[in-house]
């Protein structure tokens, strides 16, 4: 039974979730977001996720990179992320959306990428892939 609720979980991330490089909205709060029939936050659009809600999931403290390995932008992101990851020296949690333990984490902490790639971090949201300088920049932010 946890298998078949498992793989449905990961078809519906396979169904919902998009590759590509959204355009950059201005940032604004994630007031109106939609959740999955678990309390999946559904991160949809770049912004600010409320503290109740960033804390709730256990994300304030935490960097996280999600993609797909079937999504050409994750790739070209990835090396960018690492390298601007590695140059301001934090740690990263890479999660794909197509390996099943990863799925898992991403159930536990209670969000769900509808784009990728997307970068949680802390309570902060980024969709699309950026280029290596703004990686640098969002992550230098975070560790001051």
């Amino acid at each position: 039974m946890k298998r078949i609720f498992l793989a449905s979980w990961l078809l519906l991330i396979l169904l919902v979730s998009g590759c590509g490089v959204k355009t950059s909205l201005p940032s604004l709060t994630i007031t109106n977001y939609d959740t999955a029939e678990d309390g999946s936050l559904i991160l949809d659009t770049e912004g600010i996720i409320p503290d109740y809600q960033c804390n709730s999931r256990g994300l304030k403290d935490k960097i996280l990179f999600l993609e797909s390995s079937y999504c050409s932008a994750c790739q070209l992101a990835l090396p960018k992320i690492n390298e601007a990851a590695k140059d301001t020296g934090v740690n990263i949690t890479d999660l794909d959306l197509s390996k099943q333990t990863d799925a898992a984490e991403m159930s536990k902490l209670k969000v769900l990428p509808y784009y990728t790639p997307t970068l949680v971090i802390g309570c902060k949201v980024y969709i699309g892939g950026k280029s290596k300088s703004d990686y640098t920049s969002i992550l230098s932010s975070f560790k001051k």
